[in-house]
């Protein structure tokens, strides 16, 4: 994948090589601007899931600030652009050298190990003005366009890709998009740098080295259109994942592959989602298979008359490795960079990866404000696997892996969230989530975590 460096400057190159396009572009671009803006305040009580006891598993608060700033231009229909700024920080945060704040800026759990790279963020640096997008897009004709640059992506309904935009710093890449756009059938043809390989928690290197390592990968995604409602959304995606050895994290060679399908039958919609992926793994231990799959379900039944009452239900099961992971192939789901926050409960302790639960919920709105509660119950799917955590999920069992004692229950989750947006504009959200630890974790460890969040947030 090293070629994508090459073949974005040919396609700039391409694009730019007209002096009479230049002079025409300045003189006719129509130029368009946006902004948002969001402050959240984070409360954390007993995030280890024990009473009382050392710093480490003390209670902890902070203030998360993002804005950004968006520059769109174009050129008539076939030619656009967009450049998109973030500047984002924490502040105000208490217990700051013992709770890893930073852990809001960094990647899922695992890293390059377990999710096969994913961009660094602000890292501990954390006053940045960060260029989240950068792209230019060309019409070649009616129906093929191309795009190159830097910018999000989403597949399958977010859950093999996302752009994670309820993150600090959402995700994008780098590369190169050919679209064809036909009144049935939408093709994506995609090579993408995702990241460079290198410790997102320090910002230095995991390794010595002069290869310039990196995440890639290249492949297809096809959206069907024109179809009846009952089965409205079908996506098949397939694309290859090559990831360079660094440090202790292995050379990936991958090949993803997946079925999405949604539709709506009166006020009833469903969503359903398969993913896998198989490859081999190579380290200095040897050469090993890695494989695995996930299956997600949604339906959600909406009576917008009844004052906008929903009920909603769902489950998923990824792979775990029967054999304790003692040999060099794995069978355990290695999930992508798919929306971490949407799925497994809005706590984030919890993330994909041997990992089994369903989920019940329902909401209304009433005096202008949508509540909505949303029970989770979580196990692991091979009871002597790990399973990964999320962003607020390090804390847990003193930051060390689940327990492997054949017990697989490790919780449930409940989460109560109360969203307002005032005439002016202005988005007021309330959540708040109880986190209680099951028989996975060690007694002494299996006390609630409870977690506050107030938002406020703009669009301009």
């Amino acid at each position: 994948m090293k070629i994508l460096s090459t073949i974005v400057l040919v396609a700039i190159a391409f694009l730019m090589s007209s002096s009479q396009a230049m002079a025409a572009f300045a003189s006719k671009t129509n130029w368009s601007w946006d902004a948002s803006s969001r402050v959240r305040h984070e409360i954390h009580n007993n995030p280890a899931g024990t009473t009382g006891g050392s710093l480490s598993t003390r209670d902890f608060n902070f203030t998360e600030q993002k804005t950004t700033l968006g520059v769109n231009f174009n050129q008539g229909e076939a030619f656009r652009g967009r450049i998109g700024l973030i500047h984002a920080f924490n502040w105000g945060g208490t217990n700051s050298t013992t709770t890893n704040l930073s852990g809001e800026f960094n990647t899922p759990a695992g890293g390059n190990g377990s999710t096969v790279g994913s961009p660094n963020g602000v890292g501990d640096q954390q006053n940045l003005l960060l260029v989240n997008e950068a792209w230019l897009w060309w019409a070649l004709s009616y129906s093929l366009s191309v795009s190159v640059g830097r910018g999000g992506l989403d597949l399958a309904d977010g859950k093999v890709l996302s752009r994670n935009d309820d993150e600090i710093t959402p995700t994008s890449f780098d590369g190169i998009m050919f679209r064809y756009d036909h009144d049935s059938v939408l093709v994506k043809l995609f090579g993408v740098k995702a990241t460079d390989n290198f410790n997102p928690r320090t910002g230095t290197t995991q390794g010595v080295f002069t290869n310039d390592p990196e995440t890639s990968f290249f492949g297809t995604a096809v959206d069907f259109k024109g179809l009846p409602e009952f089965i409205k959304n079908v996506n098949v995606h397939v694309f290859q994942v090559n990831s360079d050895a660094v440090g202790t994290n292995a050379q990936l060679e991958q090949t993803r592959y997946g079925l999405n399908l949604g539709g709506q039958i009166s006020g009833l919609g469903y969503s359903a989602t398969y993913a896998a992926h198989t490859g081999t793994a190579k380290s200095s231990l040897g050469e090993g298979d890695v494989k695995g799959n996930m299956i997600d379900l949604m339906a959600r039944y909406d009576l917008p008359e009844l004052s906008f009452l929903f009920f909603q239900l769902g489950f998923h099961t990824d792979t775990g490795d029967e054999d304790d992971g003692t040999n060099l192939d794995t069978e355990t789901y290695r999930p992508f960079f798919y929306n971490r926050h949407e799925n497994a409960g809005l706590m984030d302790v919890i993330e994909w990866g041997n990992l089994t639960y369903f989920y019940i919920g329902t909401g209304v709105r009433a005096w202008e404000i949508d509540f909505a509660v949303t029970y989770y119950m979580f196990s692991q799917t091979e009871e002597n696997n790990d399973t990964n955590k999320g962003a607020h999920g390090s804390f847990l069992n003193g930051g060390a892996a689940i327990d492997t004692d054949g017990e697989d229950a490790i919780g449930s989750e409940i989460d109560f969230t109360a969203t307002h947006q005032l005439d002016n504009g202005l988005n007021l959200g309330f959540r708040w989530g109880i986190f209680s630890p099951g028989d996975e974790f060690t007694v002494g460890q299996q006390e609630t975590y409870s977690q506050y969040v107030f938002e406020m947030s703009m669009k301009f």
